[in-house]
């Protein structure tokens, strides 16, 4: 991505470690946003571009309308650092699913920790029974 004053260009390289095969996808206007953008990620539909903004916002640049948002997660008031791994890259998805993915995570958290105590209580149970069988057999 090159970043003018007033636009930028999103560039693709077509071949993998082949210089010769940049190519200029777009350009969109910054609207009157100061700062460069920096790209992170396509949405899974391919109709968002998630950018952060001055290194503490993220915002989306839909594809379409080529119009750039500043994306707000609830519990994140700004973003402090953003990277991609290479070795985990996965798309992200549209930003009602990320915030939708991020409650079924908490959900599947507390259920997780349920699991674990039933499983802790059973395993609990499961010796105070052999303890009573085991000194009801000893009393015969």
């Amino acid at each position: 991505m090159l970043n003018y004053v007033e636009y930028c260009d999103v560039w693709t390289m077509k071949e993998y470690n082949r210089p010769a095969t940049w190519t200029k996808m777009f350009s969109f206007p910054k609207q009157q946003m100061i700062g460069d953008f920096r790209p992170l990620s396509f949405s899974t539909s391919r109709k968002q571009l998630f950018l952060t903004y001055t290194s503490y916002v993220l915002a989306s640049l839909d594809m379409k309308t080529l119009e750039t948002t500043i994306v707000k997660l609830s519990g994140f008031p700004r973003v402090l650092c953003a990277h991609l791994s290479q070795d985990n890259l996965h798309m992200f998805k549209d930003a009602e699913d990320v915030l939708a993915s991020r409650q079924q995570r908490k959900k599947n958290s507390k259920r997780q920790r349920l699991m674990r105590r039933t499983e802790r209580f059973l395993q609990h149970y499961d010796s105070i029974l052999k303890s009573v069988m085991g000194n009801g057999a000893d009393q015969k």
